[in-house]
């Protein structure tokens, strides 16, 4: 029976039967895979803005591994992982419990990888979340414990660390995890790889704190799809449900959300729900754009603007008052009326929340068009209910 429930989702990760794209990068994997298979381990970063793709694409590589029968686990770092015990525990239980779900373990291999993800301790016993900020961990036997699984399940296996920026609050932990995989890749010829993913800036940030660090990464750089990409992505997971969009509404969803995949999966998703029959097309999309728009600004767009000061939002609105998509300094301050603009420009760029791009030296663009559309709405709201309305309680 063909299911015919919403294949599309704004809110997980692609998985990879419906993954589209990126086949770029997937060949790199594939070279850099089979290179740490021979013994010649290789150490990927990928890098990327906010809804890129990264978690979709590491869970990708995560399945291309385990079909060339490696052990792979996925670790979405977050702020309870801000001490060099916590990290390490945390890699060691995630590795043995996922190398547990290899097909048909032995015994006592299974017996070992449940004990060690059971009791998995790198500092003093019994000390409290706070105290394991303090204390440096027990380095010497997170290594052997990498080594010990390696010679367990005698297979290679992909460490992948999400949300790797996390790492820089843990000061000298990319150095240090730098060292220890080195040192078992190289002389305890251990076959593993290390994979980083954070924003795009992570390398940048990486150096400051460790520049051999870096060097010791390959770079996998995520871009918007192209439109051959964005077709794809559209058109994958509809395989076999009878269900399909046609040519000019798949160029229109390209047009309006720049290839980036987080809106083209909010496109998609919001059609299939309203769609009445077999057949999504351009003019489904014109009828629905608003209230795709209205989705929008419910899930992402509307907590951006909130979190906006008076002042960011006025530079926020100096993009409506020009067709130019792109601003510089001056013109950025001209338009809003505030003064020292420099100051929140600086803020609001910044890797953390991204309100804006800064395009190139002095010029700045609204993160995505789409956010100015967004905007447009709030500037008639605004303009319906008068001067005297404050702009914060939208």
């Amino acid at each position: 029976m063909i299911s015919t429930g919403n294949p599309y989702s704004a809110e997980h990760p692609v998985p990879p039967d419906k993954f589209a794209g990126r086949v770029h990068q997937i060949s790199e994997f594939d070279r850099f895979l089979a290179d740490t298979v021979e013994g010649n381990s290789k150490n990927l970063a990928i890098l990327g803005g906010w809804g890129i793709g990264k978690t979709s694409l590491l869970r990708t590589f995560k399945y291309r591994a385990e079909q060339k029968n490696c052990t792979a686990t996925i670790i979405e770092l977050g702020e309870s992982t801000d001490s060099f015990i916590a990290l390490f525990e945390t890699i060691t239980q995630s590795l043995a419990r996922d190398a547990a779900r290899m097909k048909s373990p032995a015994a006592k291999v299974l017996e070992f990888l449940e004990g060690l993800s059971l009791s998995v301790n790198y500092g003093p016993v019994g000390i409290s979340y706070y105290e394991k900020k303090k204390l440096a961990p027990n380095m010497l036997k997170f290594k052997e414990d990498l080594i010990s699984i390696s010679h367990a399940i005698d297979t290679p296996y992909l460490i992948m660390l999400d949300n790797a920026e996390q790492l820089l609050t843990i000061k000298g932990a990319i150095f240090e995890l730098r060292n220890i995989f080195q040192m078992i890749q190289s002389v305890d010829n251990v076959r593993c790889m290390l994979i980083l993913s954070g924003k795009e800036t992570l390398f940048a940030d990486m150096r400051s704190a460790s520049e051999p660090a870096v060097r010791f990464f390959w770079g996998i750089e995520l871009e918007p799809f192209m439109a051959e990409e964005t077709l794809e992505a559209i058109e994958k997971p509809l395989k076999n449900s009878g269900i399909i969009f046609d040519d000019e509404c798949m160029k229109k969803i390209f047009e309006l959300t720049h290839g980036h995949p987080y809106f083209v999966q909010v496109f998609a998703y919001n059609l299939f729900s309203t769609r009445s029959g077999d057949r999504i097309t351009k003019k489904d999309l014109e009828q629905n754009y608003n209230r795709i728009l209205t989705y929008m600004g419910k899930r992402l767009f509307n907590s951006i603007y909130a979190q906006a000061s008076m002042n960011e939002r006025k530079i926020l609105c100096a993009f409506l008052k020009t067709d130019t998509e792109m601003l510089s300094n001056p013109e950025i301050a001209d338009l809003s009326g505030v003064k020292s603009a420099n100051i929140y420009l600086k803020n609001m760029s910044s890797p953390t929340a991204p309100v804006l791009r800064r395009v190139e030296r002095g010029k700045y663009a609204l993160f995505h068009p789409l956010f100015k559309e967004y905007l447009k709405t709030i500037k008639k709201m605004n303009d319906r209910k008068g001067p005297d309305h404050d702009t914060r309680n939208i």
